[in-house]
């Protein structure tokens, strides 16, 4: 079972709180939003309330309707970047958004020396589990992600997308490795067709 402690709840409760907050301070109505979600009307109502939780994909997809973007933060407080820091042809946005939240996690398992059945005894799933985490093929719970990343020293945070996106340019710009993959291989791959990652809009 899934070993969500105080922390993970509070952490959970936090990201919601604020979203909820970014709303009524930008005077958007939860109409509004839910049409720029895609959601139905009264979801949005369901999600502040804590009524209903939202899948981790639909948490990037309100958190993006309102220019804000969750990230993985290392133990360090700086944001965690995926492997490539690009959009892949044919990747939706859905997709990389749930690769930027799951990529970094995998490198930290990797670095902390620890396999996925070991994590998984941690968080309070199957090792199977992780590695459908891991892949994207099977997202977390939002919830999940958030217990996911704590169990390795991390936590999820809600950033304004263009700090995000600066970020991300920064890191490009000084030449960032996550491991032994320097970032002139992301650049040549972008010769290759890829596209940079850059905010919705």
């Amino acid at each position: 079972m899934l070993k969500v402690d105080e922390a993970a709840t509070h952490a959970f409760v936090q990201v919601v709180g604020k979203l909820r907050s970014l709303r009524r301070d930008a005077r958007i109505s939860q109409a509004a939003l839910s049409s720029r979600v895609g959601v139905r009307g009264k979801t949005i109502s369901e999600w502040e309330n804590l009524r209903l939780g939202p899948t981790l994909v639909n948490l990037t997809r309100w958190s993006d309707g309102l220019d804000r973007c969750l990230v993985v933060v290392g133990p360090d407080g700086k944001m965690l970047l995926p492997e490539p820091l690009w959009l892949l042809p044919g990747e939706t946005r859905d997709s990389f958004e749930l690769r930027r939240l799951a990529g970094p996690l995998k490198r930290r398992r990797q670095a902390l020396k620890l396999n996925q059945k070991t994590l998984g005894r941690l968080v309070g799933v199957s090792g199977s589990a992780i590695s459908y985490w891991e892949l994207t093929s099977i997202p977390p719970r939002s919830i999940a992600q958030i217990v996911w990343a704590q169990k390795l020293g991390c936590s999820i945070a809600l950033w304004p997308t263009d700090l995000v996106l600066r970020e991300t340019i920064r890191a490009l710009v000084e030449g960032w490795r996550p491991d032994s993959h320097s970032c002139q291989a992301a650049v040549r791959d972008r010769t290759q067709g890829t596209v940079p990652y850059r905010a919705r809009g």
